[in-house]
């Protein structure tokens, strides 16, 4: 009876233990989304910030292109002036596009993690207040206190500790 018992307590252990283990395997895999979807709200943020720089250097690059099309009617430019600044818009032109298809694919992504419909258009704010009142020896003290994979880690050094005995 008392051998019953025994093993019964040790199954009992055995499952609080797993359970707190898949607890913390939770709180990792919540936090990984949490970070994808940080991340890719960052690189939205920068890809339109891109994509501005990106415009006004083609509409630079029209202007230029207008500008030596006229000197070149006027005999001002050569042939070869007005071909360069047609190269010149033509890969502003391109660079253009593959930005607004990063931007896009961007969006798409953000939007699957966020499961919303991929048509959903939107712009993110790319002002981010940052404090710099923080301690870095606060930061990583709360980091190691807090950080569930070594929690995890841990947990299973314990548990393998117990099954030993």
């Amino acid at each position: 009876m008392f051998l019953m018992d025994l093993d019964l307590f040790i199954l009992y252990q055995k499952l609080k233990q797993q359970r707190n283990l898949k607890s913390i395997e939770l709180l990792i895999q919540i936090e990984q989304v949490l970070l994808k979807t940080a991340k890719e709200y960052f690189d939205i943020a920068y890809l339109q910030e891109n994509y501005k720089i990106v415009k006004e250097l083609l509409a630079v690059s029209k202007e230029r292109y207008n500008r030596i099309k006229v000197l070149n009617e006027f005999g001002n430019a050569s042939n070869l002036d007005l071909l360069n600044a047609e190269i010149d818009l033509n890969k502003d032109s391109i660079n253009l596009m593959n930005v607004e298809f990063e931007l896009l694919d961007a969006k798409n992504q953000l939007n699957i993690t966020l499961n919303r419909d991929l048509l959903y258009d939107f712009k993110v704010e790319d002002k981010v207040e940052i404090n710099r009142n923080l301690s870095y020896s606060d930061l990583n003290r709360e980091t190691q206190n807090n950080n569930n994979n070594i929690l995890l880690g841990q947990y299973i050094i314990d548990v393998s500790k117990k099954i030993k005995k």
